[in-house]
Order: structure tokens, then sequence, then C-alpha cells
């Protein structure tokens, strides 16, 4: 996913891999632009702690900005789980810590949609199709969650 912070995009995405040990893992990570034709290197963001460390623990990255805060909702594969995390530096959401973790939502592969000032929230759910919800945050903005499938 791509979010514009500034005068500089921001690509989050799960990365994958083998190590020589056959173990599998994966981990979130961010590159930069500030003309969308020229990447810099890539940032480990988000990796293991309670979402796991596996091969599937780290998908679906999806980070949104709120009153300065970041919020990266980080999908497990193996649990159907998302797993959100709050951070103030988009660069940082925890690699094997889970200090910044707000949240956990019963969902998979979430995506927050925007439509007339609402925000909703989806859930890939069965893989039968894709569930949308009213998005609601507390008010201290620590924790979002659906207010309702829909």
């Amino acid at each position: 996913m791509i979010l514009k912070i500034r005068d500089r995009w921001f690509a989050y995405s799960c990365v994958s891999r083998v190590s020589a040990d056959g173990w599998k893992e994966s981990f979130v990570v961010v590159h930069t632009s500030t003309d969308l034709e020229h990447w810099g290197d890539y940032t480990i963001v988000s990796a293991g702690g309670v979402a796991g460390n596996g091969p599937v623990s780290a998908e679906s990255p999806f980070v949104v900005e709120k009153s300065g805060m970041f919020y990266l909702f980080r999908a497990s594969s193996m649990t159907f789980t998302t797993f959100v995390y709050r951070s103030g530096n988009p660069f940082n959401f925890g690699v094997n810590d889970d200090s910044m973790l707000i949240a956990e939502l019963p969902i998979k592969a979430p995506e927050i949609v925007v439509e007339n000032g609402q925000e909703y929230i989806t859930d890939l759910a069965d893989f039968r199709g894709i569930k949308t919800a009213l998005l609601r945050w507390e008010p201290d903005g620590d924790s979002p969650g659906p207010q309702r499938w829909i």
C-alpha cells in the first residue's frame, strides 16, 4: 500500500523469505520515494512479537495517519487476526517488540476506506467475498474497531 506523508511517498509491503537454515519468516517493510519512480532501500518497520514471525505473519500491511500518529494494520493468515500498532514514527512499529501494539481484530487483510467522511474497514474473511464495516475509533484514538459489518 502507498501513503503520502508530507512530501514523501511511503510504500508498505510484506516480505517473506526462507533463511539458509530453512526457516520461513515474514516482516513488514517500507520504501520511500519523492517522485513515485525512484525508491530507496527498504526499512523493516514491523516483525515478530505476538503476531509471530512465520511465513504469513505480516501480511497485508495497511497504514493510516490520524492526528499525527501512524497506525499499522498487520494481518496473520495463520490466525486470521489483524494486529494494530500505533507509532509516532512511520518507520518503526516494533521489531520483536509489542510496546506499540494497541489492538487485535478478528479480521483478515483489512483496508481502510473513506467515503463521504465516514471510515470503513474491510475484511477478506473466508476468501469468498469482502465484508465491510463502519470503523469506529475510541475517543483517545488508541483502539480502532469495526462498529458493525455491513
